[in-house]
């Protein structure tokens, strides 16, 4: 049995201590043993259940959501899973035999409880393809061990405090790289849509003029130390670029060796349409003369899903996940500033979203839409997440319908989880209604389209906004260039046209 730690990486301060760490362990092993009879000499499910809430960041082990994290880190290990002689087995005997021949598979016998559970999933949401007991299941341990030493995924969740009151496998598409984008995402509906950080910046000015009636408190505490991080995180422009390149939003300047992802809206809207489009068809009871059968309908999803999870695969490379963290970060903090009660107090303000309405009024001389910026942070990236959880089955073309269908009378399970598709569903709804998304625009959008090719990695050996070769009259080579960029699913900037053509 391998020896098991804490990976630090991206731990909160608190649970660097071995003390607290221990109190850690102890309160999971207590939850599993008095509420889901799980055995005390059974080591296997705590630290898999462990891994499973560290990678999670539910780092509370007091919160109420940090016992419901446990409840579905115990149900995850209950699931089946396809085995190679044609059987099925638990997700918890992948765990095991990790644990039992980590050695001979990677020549260590320690591991880190995020590192269990990450390469446990990795080989899990790839059974389909390496079922458990395949010659190459040890092969696909080592990759996953391999791809963890880039560092724990941290993009799971966002929590946002409520409006009012308290509280077939495609190795194309990465879902670390779909989860970093869905973290950009979220911050830029938070940054630029609410201005929740302009507004942080401004209060911490304020306060460093002396000019906030904020004393040694825990809020002046957060906004000087706010202040004295500044160094550790991007400026304004270093967001606007990242979200200019990753989601091809307007106002950031972009390198000219890069393509900004100028595709993202439409192929979102696409994808939120073609599950709206769907759920109307769930919605009929007969099926009238033009209406779509709902199995055809499913594909169109599973289409656009394909389209847009290769789409956010090929931007999450890179820098995306490191912009991803820090992005988290910022946003961490200055909720964090907008939750204190002296500087709501301040303000006079009952919640943070108030102070945000409150600062942003008086000295932007505007008024951000909360609701909405909120809900599309919030849902949209949700539904992104979604996308990456579901990676392996957007491009699979085995007859196994998306969603659950009645076929010959008989109910058939989909590749997505009933409950995990009635989640799309009701976020695809919210997103549209703040959005205030026509029918008309849904029916347009839902239309299937021919997809376009999409590069799985980064291209750094075509255009890089250098002047492109000449062959005499200069005007085969730049031809060629345009060619494959189009190919590629891109489309030249006017920077790029007028250094093509020295215009």
């Amino acid at each position: 049995m391998a020896k098991f730690d804490f990976d630090p990486r991206g731990l909160p301060e608190k649970l660097l201590k071995a003390a607290e760490q221990r109190k850690y362990v102890e309160a999971v092993k207590k939850e599993l043993r008095n509420n889901y009879e799980v055995d005390k000499n059974d080591q296997i499910t705590p630290n898999a259940v462990i891994g499973i809430l560290l990678l999670g960041e539910f780092f509370d082990y007091a919160s109420p959501s940090f016992f419901d994290a446990i409840r579905n880190g115990r149900d995850e290990l209950l699931k089946k899973i396809p085995a190679n002689n044609g059987t099925t087995v638990s997700s918890k005997k992948v765990y095991e035999y990790i644990d039992e021949n980590i050695f001979q598979i990677s020549g260590k016998d320690e591991m880190f409880y995020q590192e269990f559970a990450s390469v446990g999933r990795f080989v899990i949401s790839r059974a389909n393809e390496i079922p458990f007991g395949h010659p190459r299941f040890d092969r696909q341990v080592s990759i996953g061990l391999n791809q963890y030493v880039s560092g724990a995924p941290v993009f799971d969740s966002l929590e946002l405090p409520p409006l009012v009151g308290d509280g077939g496998t495609d190795a194309e598409i990465i879902p670390d790289n779909i989860k970093a984008v869905s973290m950009v995402y979220a911050s830029y509906q938070l940054d630029v849509g609410m201005r929740m950080i302009d507004v942080v910046d401004r209060i911490n000015e304020i306060f460093h003029n002396g000019q906030l009636p904020i004393g040694f408190d825990s809020g002046g505490r957060a906004i000087d130390d706010y202040n004295w991080s500044a160094e550790d995180r991007m400026n304004a422009v270093a967001r606007r670029m990242h979200y200019s390149r990753v989601l091809g939003m307007a106002g950031g300047d972009v390198s000219k060796e890069v393509q900004p992802n100028v595709q993202f809206d439409s192929l979102f809207m696409r994808f939120l349409s073609s599950l709206a489009e769907y759920d109307r068809q769930q919605r009929i009871s007969d099926i009238v003369e033009r209406a779509r059968p709902r199995n055809l309908t499913s594909e169109y999803v599973r289409k656009s899903g394909r389209d847009l999870a290769a789409n956010l695969s090929l931007y999450g490379w890179a820098s995306t996940h490191f912009a991803a963290r820090r992005l988290r970060q910022h946003i961490e903090a200055a909720l964090d500033i907008l939750k204190q009660p002296s500087v709501q107090k301040s303000y006079g303000a009952t919640n943070l979203y108030q102070v945000i309405e409150r600062v942003a009024s008086l000295e932007f001389n505007s008024t951000p839409n909360i609701v909405k910026s909120r809900t599309m942070a919030e849902a949209g990236k949700q539904i992104i997440d979604l996308v990456a959880k579901y990676s392996n089955v957007w491009t699979k073309s085995d007859g196994q319908p998306l969603f659950s269908e009645t076929i010959n009378g008989e109910q058939v399970a989909g590749d997505i989880e009933d409950g995990d598709r009635d989640r799309f569903l009701s976020l695809t709804q919210q997103w549209l209604a703040v959005n205030g998304i026509k029918d008309a625009q849904v029916d347009q959008y839902a239309e299937p389209e021919i997809s376009s090719y999409a590069p799985s990695i980064p291209s750094f050996g075509g255009f890089n906004g250098a002047m492109p070769k000449t062959n005499g009259s200069g005007n085969p080579d730049q031809m060629e260039q345009i060619k494959k960029m189009v190919t590629q699913g891109q489309m030249p900037s006017l920077d790029q046209l007028q250094g093509m053509f020295k215009m």
